[in-house]
């Protein structure tokens, strides 16, 4: 009798313990929630929903929306956030909670049918080089990022530069050294295929290119780091794809700094 008494004592108090934790998360979660509406009704207010955003901001009502999801992200998730959804991006375990679940084989099956449509627009990724197998292994640590309306983006805060695919959306590329030259992008057409090969020094600080988006957008990110990983270990296509494109950029790189050394020696010649 007295061995069951305190197996029932610690039993209860485990119980106890585990719903006054619960509790204090939903608490918690609604002090947040309301501190977060609190911040939101200090922005600036969207008169009508076709008046033009702050481009370099964003719109107000997207914002909002994102910041009320990562903190309903944030209390439904048991263990802490990663860093890659503190950057507002979720890998594709994240996206498909379903995958976690399945046999290896059949996560491998199923990332392959979600993104290997977008992985054959990218030569060095397509099935031209790579085996299923590696296509997969792409495509899980690809990262999938949302924009709001008016947003711009140069490169990832965590994983640097890399190759974007819209899925839904459009957006305009431009450049600083060429301001007449911009791009229009729409769903499935890659961006920075050739530019993501290249070192930055070699690339040029005017030559990065700058994303304006002019729609809500979910675009898929593929990370530099990624792409060389793949070079590594598939010598064939560097010299089928990559090298010729940083051949490119070195010249580009070469010619941009023999002009400016002539512009400056022009400038102390003296008529």
């Amino acid at each position: 009798m007295l061995l069951s008494g305190v197996f029932w004592a610690y039993a209860i108090g485990n119980i106890i313990q585990i719903l006054d934790h619960v509790h204090s998360s939903e608490v918690l979660y609604k002090v947040k929630m309301d501190s977060a509406n609190s911040l939101i009704n200090c922005f600036a207010p969207t008169d009508h929903p076709s008046r033009e955003p702050d481009y370099g901001v964003g719109d107000s009502e997207m914002l909002a929306t994102r910041i009320r999801r990562f903190l309903t992200s944030q209390y439904h998730k048991t263990a802490r956030l990663d860093l890659s959804s503190e950057f507002n991006s979720k890998k594709l375990e994240e996206v498909y909670p379903m995958i976690e679940h399945l046999s290896p084989e059949l996560r491998q099956l199923s990332s392959l049918h979600l993104l290997r449509v977008f992985l054959e627009k990218i030569p060095y990724l397509s099935s031209k080089y790579l085996s299923p197998d590696e296509q997969s292994e792409v495509a899980f640590k690809c990262v999938f990022i949302e924009f709001g309306r008016g947003e711009t983006f140069y490169e990832h805060q965590k994983y640097g530069r890399g190759i974007m695919i819209l899925k839904n959306g459009f957006c305009m590329a431009s450049r600083k050294s060429n301001h007449g030259h911009q791009r229009w992008y729409t769903r499935g057409n890659p961006i920075g295929i050739s530019d993501v090969l290249v070192d930055a020094d070699c690339l040029g600080r005017d030559e990065r290119r700058r994303l304006l988006f002019y729609s809500y957008c979910l675009a898929l990110y593929i990370p530099r780091s990624v792409i060389l990983d793949v070079l590594k270990k598939k010598p064939r296509i560097w010299k089928d794809c990559a090298r010729w494109c940083y051949l490119r950029a070195c010249l580009l790189k070469w010619a941009r700094e023999k002009s400016r050394k002539r512009l400056n020696s022009d400038m102390y010649v003296i008529p």
